[in-house]
């Protein structure tokens, strides 16, 4: 049986080198972290209103970072973070740009 699960994604306006510098951990857990929780809780809310099969969907959140790179694709992965609970993802922010001004 698959599995099928929402995504849950922040977009952030710091970088990488701020979410994995560890001095930034507990301002990290406070705010962004806390608030991926509240949005999976009342998802999971709404969910269990509904059939048996919606209700035991999995959710997955992913903090989607700034890319500053022309060469790179419009979405890299990341690594887990925050004891797998998010993942990050850099956004390529020069390739969305110039997929725009192709457009």
């Amino acid at each position: 049986m698959r599995t099928t699960s929402i995504k849950i994604i922040d977009i952030k306006y710091a970088n990488f080198d701020y979410y994995l510098n560890p001095e930034n951990r507990e301002e990290i857990k406070s705010r962004s972290i806390r608030k991926q929780f509240v949005y999976e809780y009342l998802i999971q809310n709404y969910l269990e209103n509904y059939q048996n099969t919606v209700k035991h969907w999995s959710i997955n959140s992913e903090f989607w970072l700034p890319i500053y790179e022309k060469n790179l694709p419009a979405l890299t992965p990341g690594h887990k973070y925050m004891d797998n609970y998010v993942k990050l993802t850099g956004v390529n922010i020069m390739t969305v740009i110039d997929s725009y001004i192709g457009s």
